[in-house]
């Protein structure tokens, strides 16, 4: 069973062709940026991650060791969310915010560089909790640009 959701994983990859993934070095977005290198090749992914004030310091260098064990091309992009008031305010709704912004630097990136899609890692578990993180993403999800 654990094989087919790969091998599944692995046809979702292949119908996306070049990807960036939203890469953040924890287990997510690791498992996924190594399935989408093994799957498309390492010239169809680029892996992106935050070096903005709200990423834990020590998480940067273990995940660029990640990225270049799995043979993946990383680029690190500054978010900074302190220029913008809602991430600022610290309400409830910051992450929405900060994840928002972070995915449209990351359709920069990609449409800057010819990729076709923008991708992340999370947790079935994680889709019905509050995550404004994922609210973002889904407010996105429809974004098109020509590659």
């Amino acid at each position: 069973m654990l094989e087919s959701k790969y091998q599944k994983l692995q046809d979702i990859l292949r119908d996306l062709g070049k990807v960036v993934v939203a890469y953040s070095g924890g287990v997510d977005s690791t498992f996924l940026l190594k399935a989408a290198v093994d799957t498309l090749g390492a010239e169809n992914v680029l892996a992106c991650i935050s070096a903005g004030v709200a990423e834990p310091s020590n998480q940067l260098a273990r995940a660029q060791k990640l990225a270049d064990q799995i043979g993946a091309r990383l680029q690190v992009i500054d978010t900074d969310e302190l220029s913008d008031p809602n991430f600022t305010a610290n309400k409830a709704d910051r992450c929405f915010h900060c994840k928002s912004h972070i995915c449209k630097i990351l359709l920069d990136i990609a449409k800057e560089q010819g990729f076709d899609h923008v991708i992340f890692g999370t947790n079935y578990n994680d889709l019905d909790d509050f995550r404004p993180g994922n609210r973002a993403m889904k407010s996105l999800q429809k974004t098109k640009f020509a590659g």
